[in-house]
């Protein structure tokens, strides 16, 4: 049975990445990244333990609820641990244009051209950012 702790794993990860594509709406802005794969195993021995590592960030609280549902359906007989360890940060509208401006001075003119609209979006459309931690365990 330990040949499965990487494979399984493997499927986890895969069907994780599927959570933005297919289950929200395309409206709705969501990231889910995994960012590490460990297992228990040595050089030339099946692992018995994979843990996955990763991140989710949204832009709503229900975005956020919708995308831990997901993984807890999908990563479901395994000890999931997801957690939102960031407070939402939602961009003050003076402050967002001040910075723009010193962005458009002469002397940071590649500044300004850096995405400016990224600067604006949360501010534009009200919306706050989150962040939220991933952990799963599953064994063989």
């Amino acid at each position: 049975m330990a040949e499965r702790a990487c494979s399984n794993g493997r499927l986890v990860v895969t069907n994780l990445q599927t959570i933005v594509s297919r289950r929200l709406d395309p409206a709705d802005i969501g990231v889910v990244s995994v960012t590490e794969l460990i297992t228990d195993g040595t050089r030339n021995a099946l692992p018995g333990v994979a843990r996955i590592l990763g991140d989710a960030r949204s832009f709503r609280s229900e975005i956020s609820e919708t995308i831990e549902r997901q993984m807890r359906i999908i990563a479901e007989g395994t000890e999931v641990l997801y957690t939102r360890e960031f407070v939402p940060l939602a961009n003050d509208p003076g402050l967002t244009e001040e910075a723009l401006a010193v962005a458009r001075d002469e002397s940071r003119p590649w500044l300004a051209r850096r995405r400016p609209s990224a600067l604006r979006s949360a501010t534009a459309t009200g919306r706050s950012a989150s962040c939220s931690r991933l952990q799963i365990a599953r064994d063989g």
